[in-house]
């Protein structure tokens, strides 16, 4: 067997193991791996080539728990050569305590000192940080500051924290920086979990989580996702006193720093894209390097104001959309490389009853940027949002094109 063509070995081991090294490993790459457990414990036993090439592959991604840690610096200690196969890993964490964290800064620190570790690794870290009381410590403990036990890490990184609010909110920000500590951090994932709870709850979550979004590191890929059982109070966000929704400025400051971006469950605010007030000395918002924008929002504003009439029908709130969509459009005229915007409004629908939506999206290709309004029932916004996207696409020397398309969305 060992006087096969190379080439075809490669071909009938990747049949049956069926591992993407290329990108980042997914749900599917994981139950294959699980399936094909036996298949390539057999093929292994074929031949020293068939063994050489199956370890190649098999040890190109590692799938850990906290608690398989241990066990895969053991291998990897007692038989060294496998490191040279290694592409990514994926690591999921649920921690506890803190010398769980510790095992799982020390294994990547103990990793990239290996001689025969690759130049380029994917690592996905997934952290559920649930936030019982006890968890306050944990999350604030000195130890995610420690530079010394934190090195700089030169991994291609993707990172998911998903934080679930039932109990005292955690302070993550001090998680998100020690994260800084990662040298390529290309994709932030961050969950957050409401409660049904009250407003006095809410608002605790909020400030947590603004505190958490001024603190995310330098990112190219950012995701916000706000989800659970929504509540009236989840649509009163402003703080007393406040002239500016402190959640939308957060996200929007946030979303100057990125190339992509995706918001799921925010408000429907204005001050996503522009600020309240700006004084004529203040230099507006800017996105340097923006490429992509996708938000779900829901159809409030922070304030309790509507986007859309209670109506059975969700007919369009004209002068709030207009205020929504001129802050889009003064947004765009300062996303030079803005390919693809798409904002879509959150509105429920029940069976046997009419699908409505309300969807903009703005797309450039070539030398023409498109933006389009897709509703039911239908929006025209107001002349002056028109002008302002004309002006962003002159500077780019872009042809404008507007389209309204209100034809019943086919499920």
């Amino acid at each position: 067997m060992d006087r096969l063509p190379l080439e075809l070995v490669e071909h009938i081991i990747h049949e049956v193991v069926d591992i993407n090294t290329e990108s980042m490993p997914c749900d599917d790459d994981l139950i294959q791996t699980a399936k094909n457990t036996y298949e390539v414990t057999k093929l292994a036993g074929v031949s020293r080539l068939f063994q050489v090439i199956v370890e190649r592959l098999t040890f190109s991604v590692l799938y850990l728990r906290e608690n398989r840690i241990p066990k895969a610096i053991s291998i990897l200690d007692r038989l060294p050569h496998r490191i040279r196969s290694l592409r990514a890993l994926r690591i999921k964490i649920e921690p506890e305590r803190i010398d769980q964290i510790t095992l799982l800064f020390d294994f990547l620190s103990w990793l990239r000192l290996r001689p025969h570790i690759a130049k380029k690794i994917y690592l996905s870290l997934e952290v559920d940080v649930p936030s019982a009381a006890n968890y306050k410590d944990l999350l604030s403990h000195k130890a995610w500051l420690r530079s010394s036990r934190i090195p700089q890490f030169p991994f291609d990184v993707y990172l998911q924290f998903q934080h679930l609010t039932f109990g005292p909110p955690p302070n993550i920000g001090t998680i998100l920086g020690m994260i800084s500590n990662f040298t390529h951090l290309n994709y932030l994932n961050l969950e957050v979990d409401d409660a049904c709870c009250s407003r006095r709850r809410i608002r605790d979550i909020q400030s947590k989580t603004i505190e958490t979004l001024n603190n995310v590191p330098p990112v190219k890929f950012f995701i916000f996702d706000t989800h659970g059982f929504r509540h009236k109070n989840h649509f009163m966000t402003l703080m007393p006193g406040d002239s500016e929704d402190r959640m939308a400025s957060a996200l929007r400051q946030l979303s100057q720093r990125l190339e992509e971006g995706k918001f799921r469950g925010v408000l429907g605010s204005p001050q996503l894209f522009w600020p309240k007030q700006l004084a004529p000395e203040q230099p507006g918002p800017y996105w340097p390097d923006l490429d992509c924008i996708d938000i779900l929002y829901e159809p409030q504003m922070p304030s309790g104001e509507r986007l859309f009439l209670i109506d059975g029908q969700w007919h369009p709130n004209q002068t709030r959309l207009d205020e929504f969509y001129r802050a889009v459009a003064f947004a765009i005229t300062r996303m030079p490389k803005l390919r693809t915007m798409n904002l879509k409004a959150l509105l429920w629908w029940e069976l046997l009853t009419p699908y409505y939506f309300h969807i903009f999206s703005f797309v450039v290709r070539g030398k023409v940027a498109t933006a389009t309004w897709r509703a039911l029932p239908r929006y025209v916004p107001c002349e002056e949002i028109i002008q302002i996207l004309k002006q962003a696409a002159h500077h780019r020397d872009l042809e404008l094109v507007v389209e309204i398309d209100s034809s019943e969305w086919k499920m």
